[in-house]
């Protein structure tokens, strides 16, 4: 198993079922949070979650695919109307 099974990954804390982040699984979530957010290496995500580079790469264009194609929350409605 890779690190991030080890580091209890899989068994933190989910996102919001609204937030854009739940439509990612566990390992999409992580790469995206340590790549885009933190501006970790892809060669450091790599090694910090036991995958390859290739598998990080795979991973993170998946994740950002999906959160780019999935469509926007309707406004929330103001007043009482």
């Amino acid at each position: 198993r890779g690190a991030w099974h080890r580091a209890g990954g899989l068994h933190r804390a989910r996102p919001h079922p609204g937030s854009p982040l739940a439509a990612l699984g566990p390992q999409e979530r992580l790469v995206v949070v340590l790549r885009l957010y933190e501006g970790v290496a892809e060669e450091q995500t790599a090694a910090l979650l036991g995958l390859s580079s290739e598998r990080v790469r795979v991973l993170c264009v998946r994740a950002t695919a999906t959160l780019l194609r999935r469509p926007a929350a309707p406004p929330a409605a103001v007043g009482g109307v």
